[in-house]
Order: C-alpha cells, then sequence, then structure tokens
C-alpha cells in the first residue's frame, strides 16, 4: 500500500508562526546561554508540528493514540523525513540567525571597553571518527555603571592562540546586559565590530610611517590592526601589537626598528623591483652572538638592514629602516 504525504494545513501554519516567533523574539541572554542547544530545541518544536501535520492529527493530545492506520502511513510513507529535514535545517537557521541577531545588537547598541584575560582553558575530546577541540577564555572587565565583571566564553582557534593570561585586550558590551559581549580579537570580529581589515603591516605600510608625526602613526596603525599600544623611552617612541606580534620603534632621527613576520622573510617582504643592491655579512661570537647575520638592501631613497642573531637559544630577527 502506498500511501502520498498529505499534511494538515493548521498545523504547517502553526510550525512557520512558531519559527517565525523564535527568529524574532527569542531572548538574546537566553539564546547567549543556551546557543545552538536552544536553536535545536526551538527547531524540534516546529518540527514536531510539522511531523502531526503530515500525520493528520487533529490535536496534539492523538500523538499518544496514534493507531494501525497511522503506523501503516508512517512506514509507507516516510514522512518521517519531512520532519526530520525540518529540524536540522531549522536549527542551523535558527543558530545563524539568532546568532546573527546578536551580533548586530552589540554591533549597534554596545560600547567598548579595555578587559583582561584571567584564564584560558583549551579541551579535546575524541571519538572514533573525529577529535573535537573547544576553547575557553575567562576575561574581566568594568561596566560604565563600575561594576566588575568576570565571564568565560567560548572562543575560535584563532583567539585562544592570539592572547596570552594577563593580556589587555577590547571587548564590545551591551550596558544593559554586560554578560553580551564580543571579544575584538581575531580577523572576523575586529573586521565586524571595528571594521578594519586586521592584516599584517606590509613594506608600504613602513614607507608611510617614515612620512608620518607620533600622533599620525598611531591614528594608522590603528586603522590597520586592533591592539596596539604606545611606549615612550628616551630614544623615540615604540608601538606593541601583542595580537599581531609585531613591534616598531621609531627613533627621534625618524629610523624605523621592525620586528614581525614581514622581517621574517625579507626577500618576499621588500619588493624586489625597488631593490637596487642587495649585500651580506656574517659575524660569529660577536659580542655574545653566535652569528649574527647582516643583510642591507639599498633602495632609491632607503637604506635596509635585515639582523638575524642567535645569543645562546634566543634568535632575534628585526629590520632597521632608515632614510638615506
Amino acid at each position: 500500500m502506498n500511501l502520498s504525504i498529505k499534511a494538515s494545513p493548521k498545523w504547517n501554519i502553526v510550525a512557520v508562526l512558531l519559527f517565525i516567533s523564535f527568529l524574532l523574539f527569542t531572548p538574546l541572554t537566553t539564546y547567549n546561554s543556551f546557543g545552538v542547544w536552544l536553536a535545536m530545541l526551538e527547531s524540534l518544536v516546529c518540527a514536531f508540528f510539522v511531523f502531526i501535520g503530515i500525520m493528520e492529527l487533529e490535536t496534539i493530545k492523538d500523538v499518544l493514540y496514534i493507531n494501525e492506520e497511522h503506523k501503516e502511513k508512517l512506514e509507507e510513507s516516510k514522512v518521517v523525513y519531512v520532519p526530520l529535514t525540518c529540524f536540522v535545517v531549522g536549527g542551523m537557521l535558527l543558530f545563524l540567525i539568532l546568532d546573527n541577531r546578536l551580533d548586530n545588537e552589540i554591533n549597534k547598541n554596545g560600547v567598548f571597553t579595555k578587559a583582561v584575560v584571567i584564564d584560558g582553558q583549551r579541551s579535546v575530546s575524541k571519538s572514533i571518527r573525529r577529535q573535537t577541540e573547544t576553547n575557553k577564555l575567562t576575561i574581566s572587565f568594568s561596566s560604565k555603571d563600575g561594576k566588575d565583571h568576570v565571564y568565560s566564553t567560548k572562543i575560535s582557534r584563532e583567539i585562544f592562540q592570539s592572547v596570552s593570561k594577563g593580556l589587555e585586550i577590547e571587548v564590545k558590551y551591551l550596558p544593559d546586559h554586560p554578560e553580551l559581549f564580543k571579544i575584538i580579537v581575531g580577523n572576523e570580529n575586529v573586521r565586524k565590530f571595528k571594521n578594519i581589515s586586521n592584516r599584517d603591516l606590509t613594506f608600504i605600510d613602513l614607507e608611510k610611517l617614515l612620512e608620518l608625526n607620533q600622533q599620525e602613526v598611531a591614528s594608522y596603525l590603528d586603522s590597520i590592526s586592533e591592539g596596539w599600544t604606545i611606549t615612550d623611552d628616551d630614544n623615540g617612541h615604540i608601538y606593541s601589537n601583542d595580537l599581531k606580534k609585531e613591534i616598531i620603534a621609531i627613533s627621534k632621527n625618524g629610523e624605523i626598528i621592525f620586528r614581525g613576520s614581514g622581517a621574517n622573510q625579507p626577500d618576499q617582504f621588500i619588493p624586489k623591483d625597488k631593490v637596487l643592491k642587495q649585500t651580506n655579512s656574517i659575524e660569529k661570537n660577536t659580542n655574545g652572538y653566535a652569528l649574527l647575520k647582516r643583510t642591507t638592501f639599498e633602495l632609491e631613497k632607503l637604506k635596509i638592514v635585515h639582523i638575524f642573531a642567535i645569543k645562546n637559544t634566543d634568535v632575534r630577527i628585526s629590520m632597521v629602516i632608515s632614510r638615506k
């Protein structure tokens, strides 16, 4: 016997209305607490009404009294696949849209403040087929009303690997609900909540910095990536970014010392078409260094000295840029 799938319109309408209500009116504080589990529970409720609609039941209580005709319909028509699909797809949609609602609310009405990383936890659970990694971060910050808050939140591996205990980071939170916040670390969050690319520095950036004053340098660096701090000393200013692992020291005479991922590969970092001349020199056992290698790049208006030094087990790589 082959029975076609015929759904009861009223229960399908209930399922759709419930789904829309969950999308629009689920409290963000509740979603923040339960996350994907709340989305799956709400989707399960919607899928349940799809199921009783397909089964052509008159009331919800009729689920308890499914007779042989209904069982035959289940077996022959495979109607269970329809609500199951609704459950899976609906749960994914609810999770994505509720997460986007939370981000938009924080982006629109949130305020920035400094937070301190108290601790981090990484756990790995293994099964026969796959390995699941969970990263959590515990942070503390003070809200506008002067209250101190300590929260733990799940984070991506990218963020977990970027921070360390005691590091000061920036967060954006809702003043009425400080538990609703986003950590402004990692490319995705920085781009979304600060509208900057959060990229690594390029050689063109360093050329630009030579032409800027101190205030302009700070603004320029903040427009590129998140996490810059400034330290003054007798010789000039030091700009550090612990999140990007980049340091720029600008002396009073305009010379730049740069440490970062770009300095590790000078041949790729410095545009080849700008290099007029390149020379190398290697010194051993000099001033406590087991190896000191200098590579000098002559450009039309700049001189760049790349330094690779090994002292005990410490490897120091830096790039010194100066005008001719």
